[in-house]
């Protein structure tokens, strides 16, 4: 599994991603998280395996199988320094 940021073209949405994996292993850091992510402005989802939800839900992040390392993609436009700052504090 890559480790640190890298980007994604998608060529059905024609948008350039900015995607990391990050590892939330307890309430406390989903949380966190989630709270640190609301302020965000953007759309920011987490992938994992098949399936992708809304960084910014609660409910969405504890349906992921939190034991594993989940997918963070951010729309590259979307992506500031402060956010980057703040996923690399839970990245693997």
């Amino acid at each position: 599994m890559p480790t640190g940021i890298y980007l994604i073209r998608s060529e059905k949405r024609k948008v350039r991603w900015v995607s990391m994996y990050i590892r939330l292993d307890s309430v406390e850091k989903v949380k966190e998280f989630v709270n640190n992510i609301q302020s965000c402005e953007g759309e920011i989802d987490l992938i994992s395996g098949r399936y992708e939800v809304d960084g910014k839900s609660l409910l969405g992040v504890f349906s992921l199988d939190l034991t594993k390392p989940i997918e963070v993609r951010v729309q590259k436009d979307d992506m500031t320094g402060q956010l980057e700052q703040m996923l690399c504090r839970y990245s693997t």
